[in-house]
C-alpha cells in the first residue's frame, strides 16, 4: 500500500477465460441484474463487456472489485449537471445492475468518489455533501459521521496513513487503527502489509535506503528485520505479502528504467531483479504467490524469486495491480477498463471487464 490510504484507497480467481454467468437461480432475488439499462454484447467468455444506459455526459469514473464476482463501477459527469450512477455486478462483470446515488446532483463532479471496501460495503464522497455508506450492495445508504471518512471508515486489513483521515504522522493501521505501538525507524514510515493470520511487515525509507520491521504479535512489539537496504530510490515503495504468507516481496523505483525487485529470506531482504519495467503512474506490483511478485504498466509482467522477468500478453496497460481477499489478480488499465485473473503466480486466467457509457 502507498501512503495516504484514505486520501488514494478506491478499494483483486477471477472466473477464467472459458468461464460463464452462474445460473440465476443462484442468485438471491435482489441480486438478479436488471435488464434495463445494461447490453452485454456477445462476445469470447474472456471478454465481458457491457453498454450501460445512462444521461448523457456521464461516464465511467472508476471500476473496483471485492472478489472475482462482485464489482462496482461509479459512473459521472458534467458540464450541464453534474450527476451519476453507481451500478453492481454479482456475475464478475457479465452484468450490471443500477442504484441509485444518495444523492442526485454534486456540487463538483471532481470530489466524487467510490471505496469499496468490501463485497457488500461501499463509501462514496460527494462534494461538500459529505460522505455515504451502504452495507447492503449499494441497496441503500447512510450518511456518514465528519466531512470524510476515516481509514477506520474504508480500510480493511494492514495499511498505512493518518488515522484521523488529515494531514498527520504516518502510522500502521490495522482496519484503519493504528496498532498498539508504532515501529521505530529513523526515517519516515512508508508502507505495511499483512497476509491473513501472518506477521505485519512494515517499511520505512529515505531517498535511498530502506528500514524493515516485523511485528508478530499484531503491533504491539516490533523487531528490525536484517540491516538498512539500499536501493535505486523510493519514488515508489511498496511492500507485499502473499495470501499464504510464504513470500513477501519489496518493491523499490526511483524512476522509469531504475526499480529492483527483493525477496524477503531469513536473513533480510535479497534482490532479484534490478530492471523491472515499471512506468511512470504505475501503482507498484503484487505478490501473487508461488515466488512470483506481479507488476502493472504498459506491458504487464511478472518477477519470479529466482530474478526471473517474463511479459505477459494480458493485462495491457495496466497501472494498478493487487490480490483480491479470494486470490483474483485485478488490475485496472482505466475507469471502465478492469482485469480479473484466475489462479496462483504467474499462471492466470484473465477476463477483462469493460463498460461504456450508451
Amino acid at each position: 500500500m502507498v501512503a495516504a490510504v484514505a486520501a488514494s484507497l478506491v478499494v483483486l480467481v477471477g472466473a477464467g477465460a472459458g468461464s460463464c454467468a452462474p445460473p440465476a437461480h443462484q442468485r438471491s432475488p435482489e441480486e438478479q441484474p436488471q435488464p434495463r439499462g445494461t447490453r452485454t454484447e456477445q462476445r469470447p467468455s474472456s471478454e465481458r463487456h457491457s453498454d450501460l444506459d445512462v444521461a448523457d455526459g456521464l461516464q465511467p469514473r472508476a471500476i473496483d472489485f471485492a472478489d472475482s464476482s462482485t464489482g462496482y463501477l461509479l459512473v459521472a459527469g458534467c458540464p450541464k449537471t453534474c450527476g451519476g450512477v453507481l451500478f453492481v455486478t454479482f456475475d464478475g462483470g457479465f452484468s450490471w445492475v443500477q442504484r441509485p446515488l444518495p444523492s442526485d446532483k454534486f456540487d463538483s463532479v471532481d470530489r466524487v468518489g467510490m471505496h469499496v471496501v468490501d463485497a457488500r460495503t461501499v463509501v462514496l464522497t460527494i462534494g461538500s455533501d459529505g460522505w455515504y455508506r451502504s452495507t447492503d450492495a449499494g441497496r441503500t445508504f447512510t450518511h456518514g459521521p465528519g466531512e470524510a471518512p476515516k481509514p477506520s471508515d474504508m480500510l480493511r486489513g494492514v495499511g498505512v496513513g493518518c488515522p484521523t483521515g488529515g494531514d498527520c504522522p504516518l502510522a500502521v493501521l490495522v482496519d484503519g487503527v493504528p496498532t498498539p505501538t508504532q515501529p521505530a525507524f529513523p526515517v519516515g514510515l512508508r508502507g505495511a502489509a499483512r497476509a491473513p493470520g501472518g506477521p505485519i511487515w512494515a517499511v520505512a525509507a529515505d531517498l535511498t535506503t530502506v528500514y524493515t520491521a516485523r511485528s508478530d504479535d499484531d503491533g504491539h512489539t516490533w523487531h528490525p528485520v536484517g540491516g538498512p537496504l539500499k536501493v535505486p530510490g523510493t519514488n515508489v515503495l511498496q511492500v507485499s505479502a502473499s495470501l499464504d504468507n510464504v513470500d513477501v516481496w519489496l518493491l523499490a523505483s526511483g524512476g522509469p528504467g531504475a526499480t529492483a525487485a527483493y525477496y524477503l529470506h531469513p536473513e533480510g531482504w535479497r534482490e532479484v531483479n534490478h530492471d523491472v519495467r515499471v512506468s511512470l503512474g504505475i501503482e507498484g506490483g503484487a505478490a501473487a504467490g508461488a515466488g512470483v511478485l506481479a507488476v502493472p504498466g504498459e506491458r504487464f509482467g511478472f518477477v519470479f524469486v529466482d530474478g526471473q522477468w517474463s511479459e505477459a500478453a494480458r493485462p495491457s496497460a495496466a497501472r494498478s495491480a493487487r490480490i483480491l481477499p479470494d486470490g483474483t489478480l485485478f488490475a485496472v488499465a482505466g475507469p471502465g477498463d478492469a482485469w480479473l485473473g484466475g489462479g496462483s503466480g504467474a499462471a492466470r486466467l484473465w477476463s477483462n471487464v469493460t463498460v461504456d457509457a450508451a
